[in-house]
């Protein structure tokens, strides 16, 4: 007997956002499509500007002027948020889907107590009194991991260290147990030992509560230890997905690649110099011809396909599960991506 694949909690669906500037319209996001399962944790990387956050913004409904969402369809829990009113998607944003900010200073509100900020955030979502509230929100704190919650409940933003402020974030995300999660660059700023704790903790609340789980981060080391499916994007769009295991043993993307060997290893040589990606991202108010990594791609920059003609997705090795925007997706192309000092 097989196992029937669960339905997905969040649907997305040639998503695309733009922004009006002096010199044109910015693809911030284009076509970018991807499904979530209850429980799965899906990994969003890529460089600074490839998209992720506007990406966020975009599933969540908060694009504000002069961007706007021009194309696409957000489905969840069997409902397209793209057609919502803003009364509608307010009752939905908190409860069903929820989101930590990579700022949590900015987040919260300094001039409030930490404790009110959250028990606004459930009484909003649920019929329960003050004093019920209260009480849930301090639970909500000793949940996770913050010492002396009562004593935190009392506290303003300023008090607090930047990892404890970031478990308050997650504490705010997960006050009505919303069915996804979208942690955007949760453990920036912080230290080694506190990205762990953070992350650990989010584990904990997705082996518990069955959370799907978005990630974006830059941190391929994050990627590795907590991702199942990986989606690499660049100029806007995805250009790379699959399962960790695949993307982390040998990508078919010349991009993930770079991303890959960029990351400094325990047995790196101490006296050698950081590889990096030559070149920069290309201008998203440019409308290009061609596959967009081609003019930092070693093959892009030899063969003139790649720099004449878009690439498609397209499956690695027969796997459905495993696509790539690469006209040569084919080819293991790991390390083949031109690094320098």
């Amino acid at each position: 007997m097989t196992d029937v694949e669960p339905e997905p909690v969040l649907t997305v669906r040639g998503l695309s956002t733009e922004y009006a500037t002096d010199r044109g319209q910015v693809r911030a996001v284009r076509d970018v499509s991807f499904e979530l399962r209850r429980g799965e944790r899906l990994g969003i990387v890529g460089e600074s500007g490839s998209g992720k956050s506007a990406l966020a913004l975009s599933i969540l409904g908060l694009i504000e002027p002069p961007g706007r969402t021009v194309a696409g369809e957000v489905w969840l829990n069997g409902r397209d948020l793209r057609t919502l009113s803003e009364a509608r998607l307010n009752r939905i944003r908190g409860k069903e889907i929820s989101v930590v900010f990579q700022d949590p200073l900015t987040a919260l509100n300094p001039v409030r107590r930490i404790g009110p900020q959250l028990a606004e955030a459930i009484t909003m979502h649920q019929d329960v009194g003050r004093a019920a509230a209260k009480q849930a929100a301090i639970e909500l704190l000793d949940d996770v991991e913050l010492p002396r919650p009562a004593d935190c409940y009392r506290r303003y933003p300023h008090e607090l260290s930047g990892g404890m402020r970031q478990r308050v974030m997650i504490a705010v995300a997960l006050a009505n147990a919303p069915d996804v999660l979208i942690a955007d660059e949760p453990t920036t700023a912080l230290d080694v030992t506190t990205q762990a704790q953070i992350m650990r903790l989010i584990d904990k609340v997705v082996d518990e509560r069955g959370t799907a789980v978005v990630l974006i981060t830059h941190n391929m080391d994050l990627v590795a230890d907590f991702c199942d499916t990986v989606q690499v994007m660049y100029a806007g769009q995805v250009v790379e997905r699959g399962r960790r295991e695949q993307l982390l043993s040998g990508s078919a993307h010349p991009y993930t690649a770079a991303l890959m060997v960029s990351v400094p290893s325990l047995d790196t040589d101490r006296a050698a110099p950081l590889r990096s990606l030559e070149g920069l991202p290309p201008d998203l108010a440019v409308e290009h011809t061609g596959c967009a990594l081609a003019p930092r791609c070693v093959l892009g920059r030899e063969r003139e396909r790649c720099r004449s003609e878009s690439p498609a997705m397209t499956a690695v090795v027969g796997d459905a599960a495993w696509v790539s925007r690469c006209h040569f997706a084919g080819e293991q192309h790991r390390l083949t991506m031109e690094t320098t000092p």
